[in-house]
């Protein structure tokens, strides 16, 4: 047990590690660190609800996954050994055939997931189950959390790949499940944020303050989306740990 927590720890570290590096050397990443730094702010000036932020992320994970196609279709082929003829070897038209398929597997796959997370989401926000408990979206702080992250995907998208070809290396199976590992931790910790914010309505009611409510809920927004950050950048450091 005690071995397993290491190793664990020990992968975390490199990761970490990993995504320093790409801090101080990858523009991309010094992007994606401004374009969340952004958000927090924007989140606590315009006193985002943690609905609005859940919303916000929802579509940044949809727009990964927009920018997630063309990487497939410029992705590398896995290298496989053939005990086959040479006659038999893909041509550059199957290539392209199985880089359409898997592209189209993609979004199929990647939007039934986010289709099951926008119905969630809807439940929690139209439905009026929760009452009071839950705080309507503010849908031009949606729109703009979206605007700032395509902006940086947009950005990224051309840095890593476009510019520089040395970038693609990663083959379409890396490429394919590379958004689920980023976005899943992600999307944990900004729901773990919505299931502690009572705790600031529970304070504010036994303290009779609703400035100390409001100090609870923007302590919970920086922690977590603090933390999103974080993983944000583990997650890019991961995705390019080839380049």
């Amino acid at each position: 047990m005690n071995l397993a927590i290491g190793k664990v720890f020990i992968l975390g570290m490199g990761i970490s590690t990993m995504a320093f590096v790409e801090l101080k050397t990858d523009n991309s990443a010094k992007s994606l660190l401004a374009s969340n730094i952004l958000t927090i702010i924007f989140a606590l000036a315009l006193n985002w609800s943690v609905m609005t932020l859940l919303w916000g992320y929802w579509l940044q994970s949809v727009i990964i996954g927009i920018f997630t196609v063309p990487k497939i279709l410029m992705a590398q082929m896995p290298k496989v050994e053939w005990n086959v003829s040479k006659s038999f070897k893909a041509s550059n038209v199957s290539e392209f055939a199985t880089k359409i398929f898997m592209a189209g597997f993609f979004c199929l796959h990647y939007g039934i997931f986010h289709f099951s997370y926008f119905m969630f989401l809807a439940f929690f926000s139209f439905s009026g189950f929760f009452g009071r408990a839950v705080t309507q979206p503010d849908w031009i702080g949606v729109s703009l959390i979206g605007v700032i992250f395509f902006a940086n995907h947009l950005y990224s998208l051309f840095s890593n790949y476009l510019n520089d070809g040395k970038r693609i290396t990663n083959t379409i199976d890396q490429v394919f499940m590379g958004p689920y590992t980023r976005i899943i931790p992600m999307h944990l910790t900004i729901m773990a944020a919505g299931f502690l914010t009572p705790l600031a309505m529970f304070f504010g009611a036994v303290t009779g303050s609703s400035f100390v409510q409001l100090l609870f809920e923007k302590a919970i927004i920086v922690f977590f989306l603090g933390l999103k950050t974080f993983l944000d950048l583990m997650g890019h450091g991961w995705l390019h740990k080839k380049d």
